[in-house]
Protein backbone atom coordinates (compact mmCIF):
# COMPACT_ATOMS: atom_id res chain seq x y z
CA UNK A 1 0.00 0.00 0.00
CA UNK A 2 1.29 3.43 -0.97
CA UNK A 3 2.04 5.38 2.00
CA UNK A 4 -0.20 9.06 1.36
CA UNK A 5 2.06 12.42 0.84
CA UNK A 6 0.95 14.74 3.66
CA UNK A 7 0.51 18.34 2.64
CA UNK A 8 2.48 21.08 4.08
CA UNK A 9 0.25 23.68 5.87
CA UNK A 10 1.47 26.30 2.99
CA UNK A 11 -0.02 24.19 0.18
CA UNK A 12 -3.18 23.11 2.85
CA UNK A 13 -4.16 26.86 2.81
CA UNK A 14 -3.12 27.17 -0.66
CA UNK A 15 -5.37 24.31 -2.03
CA UNK A 16 -8.23 25.38 0.14
CA UNK A 17 -8.39 28.59 -1.09
CA UNK A 18 -8.37 27.29 -4.60
CA UNK A 19 -11.04 25.38 -3.90
CA UNK A 20 -13.57 28.54 -2.32
CA UNK A 21 -12.83 30.69 -5.56
CA UNK A 22 -13.98 27.44 -7.53
CA UNK A 23 -16.85 27.21 -5.35
CA UNK A 24 -17.67 30.41 -5.93
CA UNK A 25 -17.51 30.64 -9.63
CA UNK A 26 -19.58 27.70 -9.93
CA UNK A 27 -22.00 28.56 -7.61
CA UNK A 28 -22.35 31.90 -9.41
CA UNK A 29 -22.10 30.21 -12.78
CA UNK A 30 -25.08 27.48 -11.91
CA UNK A 31 -26.79 28.75 -9.12
CA UNK A 32 -28.74 25.53 -7.01
CA UNK A 33 -32.41 25.59 -8.30
CA UNK A 34 -34.13 24.08 -5.34
CA UNK A 35 -36.87 22.41 -7.42
CA UNK A 36 -37.11 20.02 -4.52
CA UNK A 37 -38.49 22.88 -2.07
CA UNK A 38 -42.33 23.90 -2.57
CA UNK A 39 -42.87 27.41 -4.57
CA UNK A 40 -44.99 28.87 -1.92
CA UNK A 41 -42.07 28.28 0.78
CA UNK A 42 -39.50 29.68 -1.82
CA UNK A 43 -41.44 32.43 -2.03
CA UNK A 44 -41.57 34.16 1.57
CA UNK A 45 -39.70 36.62 2.91
CA UNK A 46 -36.63 36.05 4.93
CA UNK A 47 -38.54 36.89 8.21
CA UNK A 48 -41.29 34.80 7.56
CA UNK A 49 -41.47 32.02 10.17
CA UNK A 50 -41.88 29.88 7.44
CA UNK A 51 -39.08 30.68 5.06
CA UNK A 52 -36.69 28.50 3.36
CA UNK A 53 -33.50 29.22 5.91
CA UNK A 54 -35.58 28.78 8.97
CA UNK A 55 -37.29 25.79 7.84
CA UNK A 56 -33.47 23.80 6.81
CA UNK A 57 -31.97 25.76 10.61
CA UNK A 58 -34.85 23.82 12.28
CA UNK A 59 -33.96 20.59 10.80
CA UNK A 60 -30.66 20.86 11.60
CA UNK A 61 -31.29 21.67 15.29
CA UNK A 62 -33.95 18.87 15.48
CA UNK A 63 -31.57 16.42 13.48
CA UNK A 64 -28.91 17.10 16.41
CA UNK A 65 -30.96 16.91 19.22
CA UNK A 66 -32.77 13.71 17.99
CA UNK A 67 -30.05 10.91 19.94
CA UNK A 68 -30.51 12.60 23.46
CA UNK A 69 -33.99 12.70 23.00
CA UNK A 70 -34.14 9.19 22.03
CA UNK A 71 -32.37 8.54 24.79
CA UNK A 72 -34.06 9.71 27.62
CA UNK A 73 -37.28 8.42 26.30
CA UNK A 74 -35.44 4.99 26.16
CA UNK A 75 -33.92 5.54 30.21
CA UNK A 76 -37.83 6.75 30.79
CA UNK A 77 -39.21 3.68 29.74
CA UNK A 78 -37.10 1.72 31.94
CA UNK A 79 -37.94 4.03 34.92
CA UNK A 80 -41.69 3.37 34.11
CA UNK A 81 -41.18 -0.68 33.93
CA UNK A 82 -39.29 -0.81 36.86
CA UNK A 83 -41.74 1.27 38.96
Amino acid sequence: MVKRRRMSPEARKAAGERLAKAREERAKKNPPKLTHIHPDVLAKGADHPLCYNNIKAWLIYNKAMLPGLKRMFVLMLKVQLHD
